[in-house]
């Protein structure tokens, strides 16, 4: 199943990223690594996340790291609402991504267009 990453959630992973490279880039590529293992998981298995703290939401623990992603399955694709650290207070924009039609433009992991370099397979 492809998984498409909100503008919102790629803003944060992408902050998360900048903040951990400024302390340590090895370990900055370790968690990628094992964000980008831990999205290979969910593609096989959309409901492997425990049940989110919004309804419709699941929430994926990336093993060995204080994040959490929020998503929901979709019927062709699993949508990524939210990347966090676990001790940080849940977004309100989270919910109001689930409570409108939103026109923001969702980016594709593993497309060329559209995504961050944050996420390849170089």
């Amino acid at each position: 199943m492809k998984i498409v990453w909100t503008l919102g959630s790629l803003q944060d992973l992408d902050h998360a990223y900048e903040f951990i490279t400024e302390q340590s880039p090895k370990a900055a590529n370790q968690i990628i690594n094992k964000i980008k293992n831990a999205l290979s998981n969910l593609q096989i298995y959309p409901n492997v996340g425990r049940k989110g703290r919004i309804e419709g939401t699941r929430e994926l623990v990336i093993p060995n790291t204080p994040f959490l992603l929020s998503y929901r399955v979709k019927e062709t694709h699993i949508e990524i609402l939210a990347f966090l650290h676990g001790r940080r207070k849940w977004p309100q924009t989270v919910a109001l991504t689930l409570n409108r039609n939103s026109l923001r433009k969702n980016l594709r992991f593993g497309d060329n267009e559209g995504t961050t370099p944050l996420i390849t397979d170089n």
